[in-house]
């Protein structure tokens, strides 16, 4: 049985440590208290998400972007702002991985290297 299998069969079969409606009322209106703003920034968060991925798509680079290894919705989108529209900004590939902190690092110990 899978872990989260094991964890929803657990859940079924917990006893509740009291039954007394004073207690589960209060604790029930707490839990709606403080996730009911959960639940409105979750939409926010859904907005941007939609308008950022609506916006990357028009960038002339955005196909460019997505096509990296290990570039997602998060991290793709972030590409654009961090290096710029300024083409003239790198002379190289080499400049560009410098720049993102992907430099080769020859290592050393004693007499190899």
């Amino acid at each position: 049985m899978a872990l989260t299998e094991q964890r929803v069969v657990s859940i079924d079969n917990a006893i509740p440590s009291t039954t007394d409606p004073s207690v589960t009322e209060a604790n029930a209106l707490m839990f709606n208290a403080l996730s009911t703003p959960i639940k409105g920034v979750s939409e926010i968060i859904k907005t941007y998400d939609e308008r950022i991925e609506t916006l990357f798509d028009t960038l002339p680079d955005a196909g460019l972007f997505k096509s990296l290894p290990r570039m997602g919705p998060c991290i793709a989108p972030r590409m654009p702002a961090a290096f710029g529209d300024n083409r003239d900004r790198f002379n190289s590939a080499e400049e560009i991985q410098n720049y993102a902190g992907n430099v080769p690092v020859r290592e050393r110990s004693g007499q190899k290297s």
